[in-house]
């Protein structure tokens, strides 16, 4: 969607009315016009049927959440300028009538808006140890990251994505800017977790940071999820040591984040701002393994 004026244009030799855009360019330093349909209105002059041709998407001035469209509709502004039917009638002995109809408001537009589905695809699952915190017996541990973006299926529809101004100056210009991603959940949401230190559950809050933090009742922040609003990448960084149910003597027990507990959300926004979201579940996703004991014996021979 290019944001520009629809203007009305007559083509009486065709009995025809097209709404067009005009496109102002510059072509090898001459300044030139350009002309592009968005919608044709003709006219059977015999029987008086009128038939609208939609050939380019339409702004839609309020935001439409409805799959479709089908609840907002774009009419021919009433305030502006004329749009009228002429009908003449005429007698055997050539005395006329004349008469007009107004079609403004007659003429409308439907909108049309984002989808987002789910779709099958290989995705990371993101993996701390209680081993690698500073209290660990393990090598020290990154932050875990993965992008959740592709199990995210996207259609802006006709009205395209949303576009946004990047650049300076020359440089300019309009990009794709409809995707954003966030972290859904509740305060207080139960993460199916237990802290190791206190016994308490682990539950969910949002920090100083704006980041959401896996706490014990005490409030000690025990792991932390961020995500990336841009590309849909999460960030998984473990501070405290997490209860884990298997005394199995080594650290290959895995402690998995409740389902439910918190979700990526993914929000498409097309070229005249309607709105789609859906939601992908990261529990499963979101695991931490044990830490064990280790005795280093010391020999002394003397």
């Amino acid at each position: 969607m290019t944001g520009n004026v629809i203007y009305l244009f007559s083509n009486e030799a065709q009995s025809e009315v097209t709404g067009s855009i005009v496109i102002h360019e510059v072509i090898e330093g001459v300044p030139k016009d350009r002309y592009e349909k968005v919608f044709t209105l003709n006219l059977d002059p015999i029987d008086g049927t009128i038939a609208l041709t939609q050939i380019r998407a339409i702004w839609h001035d309020a935001s439409d959440p409805t799959v479709g469209g089908t609840n907002q509709l774009q009419v021919l502004n009433p305030a502006l300028g004329v749009l009228k039917v002429n009908i003449f009638a005429a007698d055997g002995d050539d005395d006329v009538a004349i008469a007009s109809l107004d079609l403004r408001g007659k003429i409308a537009f439907g909108d049309d808006v984002p989808v987002v589905n789910l779709q099958d695809t290989e995705l990371p699952t993101l993996t701390q140890t209680d081993a690698g915190i500073d209290e660990g017996n393990g090598d020290s541990q990154s932050a875990d990251a993965g992008t959740f973006a592709t199990t995210f299926q996207v259609s802006f529809g006709a009205d395209g994505a949303k576009m946004s101004l990047t650049g300076d100056g020359e440089g300019q210009s309009r990009q794709p800017d409809g995707m954003r991603y966030g972290l859904n959940f509740e305060e207080g949401a139960s993460t199916g977790l237990k802290d190791t230190a206190t016994g308490s559950d682990i539950t969910l809050h949002t920090n100083a940071a704006g980041k959401v933090e896996g706490q014990a009742a005490d409030g000690t922040p025990i792991f932390t999820l961020s995500i990336n609003e841009l590309t849909g990448e999460v960030t998984l960084t473990q501070q405290g040591a997490i209860q884990h149910l298997t005394t199995d003597g080594a650290p290959n027990e895995l402690q998995t984040l409740a389902a439910g507990a918190i979700s990526v959300v993914a929000t498409a926004t097309d070229g005249d701002l309607d709105t789609a979201e859906n939601t992908f579940d990261l529990g499963g996703k979101i695991v931490f393994g044990d830490d064990v004991p280790t005795i280093d014996p010391k020999l002394d021979y003397n």
